[in-house]
């Protein structure tokens, strides 16, 4: 490191190995850069203070300020980056030093440290990425309750274990994944709570003996008020796993439907027509249309989980403390992360917008794959004072007779149910033809499910409304938050300027 008598180098002398330059410091710099705005505000909020409280002289304070006008005006360019000097904070701190000379320029660092510092930023950059990931998470929300909106009506097969269970509406299945976002919504809103607090005046470890004010500081920043506890303050980036476990909770949920979406839109299956706009062709085959870009968002949350592992491993065993294993290395791939969340969240809004959903062809395969067969099973019970676990063995015997002989769901008659009661044990069951086929009607069998939460388009239509209320009430939250952060810089802008 190019340590002279203007730098802060402490003990160390000498240049730094050109090894750890290159595989370490810049490193460091490159991921630096995101948070260049922050450090900017984190300076003048931290020279105000010093200077309301005469920790250094107002006309210092002023000086300093000034430059860091300049800096925050001129951007990155302006303080001319070398990697040798160890990260952006380094960088800065010697613009100034060599713009105001060692003995105005120095007092920049009174009573703070580049822990303090570091995980300040971080939480300050945090608040954002948070803000960003709600809206991006709001707009995919809307796109699945919209797209809802238009398909209260529209009968498919609902599968567990990937096999046809009972039908459902496309609505009722697109306000399940809504549910899930929800929530997610729900955790990073929560987390921003947490996250919102200021470790500045911790310094390294133990704070410091000059009179600052941690408040003030915090204030000046926008957060809600200080990490307590110094050593806290420097050593945790349980916000950071916190972050990305959301993350990874969203791409799980992003994930699965992609899969199903992938799924539904095969020949075999043929239940979603895929875009050309989002498709992908054949080098040889002309006659494929390849939904990759599903592949794209089923895989990213492979990324997202890698994130978050290596941050955990990186903090494990690690010191209650400022080490590098947790306020460097285990943000090493927090950005990637962020980045392929986002992109998941808005692919996956349009390709929702653009997919289209063939209603007769979910509607037959509702019709002949036997998901009805349940609501067969209980006009049994209704109908005829059957057990329900008697009239299940009953249909039960009655699918395998149909399946034996290629016939389909619609295929049932009130005679093959008789039958399979005789063979059961059970004495001759009155069943009509017309009771037959209301069972196995779908849509007569989702209509029924008006219960909280059902697949009725009663009830799906109220989840619709809730989703979308959800949605303004969340927005609104995070404007909020965003108008304290703006709130924040104003009130800054101010203070900075009664010193200049």
């Amino acid at each position: 490191m190019r340590r002279g008598k203007e730098e802060t180098g402490g003990r160390l002398k000498g240049q730094p190995l050109e090894s750890l330059v290159e595989h370490v410091y810049k490193t460091w710099l490159e991921n630096d850069r995101r948070g260049f705005p922050y450090l900017s505000k984190v300076n003048k909020a931290h020279v105000v203070m010093l200077g309301e409280n005469a920790i250094i002289h107002r006309d210092v304070a002023g000086k300093l300020l000034e430059t860091l006008n300049e800096i925050e005006k001129g951007g990155l360019r302006t303080l001319k980056l070398d990697a040798s000097r160890e990260g952006l904070y380094y960088n800065y701190e010697q613009f100034i030093v060599q713009k105001l000379g060692a003995e105005i320029g120095g007092q920049i660092h009174t009573g703070r440290s580049r822990n303090d510092i570091g995980s300040t930023l971080n939480r300050m950059l945090l608040r954002d990425v948070i803000n960003g990931l709600c809206k991006s998470v709001f707009s995919l929300r809307t796109s699945l309750l919209e797209k809802a909106q238009g398909n209260i009506d529209t009968i498919m097969p609902g599968y567990t274990h990937s096999q046809p269970a009972q039908p459902i509406t496309f609505a009722h299945y697109l306000t399940a994944v809504d549910g899930a976002l929800s929530r997610d919504c729900e955790r990073l809103l929560s987390a921003y709570g947490r996250i919102n607090k200021c470790p500045m005046g911790a310094c390294a470890l133990t704070g410091t003996g000059w009179g600052i004010s941690r408040e003030r500081v915090a204030e000046l920043l926008g957060f809600d008020g200080v990490v307590v506890n110094t050593i806290d303050a420097i050593a945790s980036r349980d916000h950071v796993l916190e972050t990305l476990s959301v993350c990874a909770s969203i791409e799980t949920t992003l994930s699965r439907l992609s899969h199903d979406l992938y799924t539904w839109c095969t020949y075999e299956f043929g239940l979603i027509e895929f875009p050309d706009s989002l498709g992908g062709s054949s080098s040889i085959m002309p006659q494929k249309k390849n939904p990759f870009v599903l592949e794209v968002t089923k895989t990213k949350a492979a990324h997202v989980y890698g994130a978050l592992v290596s941050a955990l491993a990186s903090m494990k065993s690690a010191p209650f403390s400022n080490v590098i294993d947790v306020s460097r290395e285990s943000l090493h791939y927090f950005g990637d992360a962020m980045r392929e969340t986002e992109a998941s969240l808005k692919l996956l809004g349009d390709i929702i917008r653009e997919i289209e959903i063939d209603k007769e062809k979910a509607l037959q395969k509702c019709r002949e794959n036997f998901s009805t067969v349940t609501d067969l099973a209980d006009a049994l019970v209704e109908k005829c004072g059957l057990a329900f676990r008697e009239a299940h063995t009953i249909v039960g015997d009655v699918v395998r007779e149909a399946m034996e002989k290629g016939l389909t769901a619609t295929m049932i008659t009130a005679d093959m149910v008789k039958s399979a009661a005789l063979r059961a044990g059970e004495k001759e069951v009155r069943l009509r033809d017309e009771d037959v086929v209301e069972a196995l009607d779908p849509r007569k069998a989702v209509g029924r499910r008006g219960l909280t939460g059902g697949p009725s388009p009663e009830q799906t239509r109220g989840m619709v409304d809730a989703g979308l209320r959800d949605i303004g009430q969340k927005t609104h939250q995070v404007e909020e938050q965003e108008r304290m952060l703006d709130e924040a810089d104003e009130k800054l802008r101010e203070a900075v300027n009664s010193f200049i």
